[in-house]
């Protein structure tokens, strides 16, 4: 009688220092979309879902104040490793991190001398990272799924060179050129199915020359002249 008593004590005790693993949020088709891991009273982890049930990130944290902590890993819906990032030394954003494309072929990888995460939405998902190379910093920001937003270059802390912006569905929105933050050269805008809105000039931030307007059909609409 008294080994059954000690074992239940054991047993109990052990599942008090467990951890368990709490449905919080879920989509409308009932799938989990945030899973809150806890020691006790105390979050040590958390994991996000898409819809399709496919695991989109996996966080850790340490002590009553929550602490990020640890290796956390960000997945595409498709499953394939998007990032991966060490919080035992940077609490805030992260350090060591690689990025994956989502096919897995071939890394973001460009010549560079360190990357950074500087950016992270409300639920602490990369936003914008920046890759440092000698005068330069490349420039990637992403939607929460992780699907390119824009990239370009920032030198001096402005704005240079070719920016490209993009829609959620992967589609080009714009290509602008800046030179020491200004648009400076080409424009374009084009709509989500790749028909062009419109395109032309800017010099030094100013539109300029003769500009041209498409329709839905991605026929010319008309013109109009900014400038000389």
């Amino acid at each position: 009688m008294k080994k059954a008593i000690l074992f239940s004590l054991v047993v109990l005790l052990f599942a008090a220092c467990g951890t368990k693993e709490e449905v919080v949020l879920k989509y409308d088709n009932g799938t989990p979309r945030l899973v809150v891991i806890k020691k006790g009273d105390i979050r040590i982890g958390e994991k996000l879902f898409y819809e399709n049930g496919q695991l989109r990130a996996e966080k850790h944290f340490s002590g009553k104040e929550e602490t990020p902590s640890g290796k956390w890993s960000y997945y595409y819906a498709s499953g394939a490793l998007f990032a991966q990032g060490n919080f035992d030394k940077d609490h805030t954003f992260g350090s060591d991190w690689t990025i994956q494309k989502e096919s897995g072929a071939s890394r973001y990888d460009l010549p560079t001398d360190s990357l950074k995460v500087v950016e992270m939405t409300d639920n602490l998902l990369p936003s914008t990272i920046y890759y440092y190379n000698a005068d330069s910093i490349r420039v990637f920001q992403f939607y929460e799924d992780y699907t390119l937003r824009s990239t370009g270059i920032i030198r001096q802390e402005k704005l240079d060179g070719l920016w490209r912006y993009y829609y959620p569905s992967g589609q080009t929105q714009v290509e602008a050129h800046y030179v020491q933050g200004k648009e400076d050269g080409i424009y374009c805008s084009f709509r989500e199915n790749g028909v062009p809105y419109f395109r032309g000039i800017y010099t030094q931030g100013t539109r300029s020359g003769i500009w041209e307007f498409y329709d839905e059909q991605g026929n010319l609409s008309g013109k109009k002249e900014f400038g000389n």
